[in-house]
């Protein structure tokens, strides 16, 4: 679990020179990497995530919004379909 602590990278950031976020505090992020959108889902109603998930919502004031993400690339070793994804995927989003 990662909560806003209100800075902004100028050197990072693209939109201009700003300093400080509005969502200092009030907002938070849980990383998780799951090997299938369904294994994230059970994750879900485990009785022991829901509780602590529950307490996690209650910082945003945002509200919430799970975005999932397709893993490109990652620092673990690949197998062999894997990596063919993964040189696809630079293939298709380099810069």
């Amino acid at each position: 679990v990662i909560l806003n602590s209100g800075q902004i990278s100028n050197e990072g950031s693209t939109i201009g020179q700003t300093v400080h976020s509005d969502f200092e505090h009030r907002e938070a992020l849980i990383v998780t990497f799951w090997d299938s959108f369904e294994h994230h889902e059970k994750s879900h109603r485990s009785a022991t995530f829901k509780p602590l998930f529950r307490h996690v919502l209650e910082l945003c004031e945002n509200g919430n919004e799970e975005i999932a993400y397709d893993m490109l690339w990652s620092g673990r070793a690949y197998d062999p379909s894997q990596a063919q994804a993964a040189r696809e995927a630079k293939l298709r989003f380099h810069a």
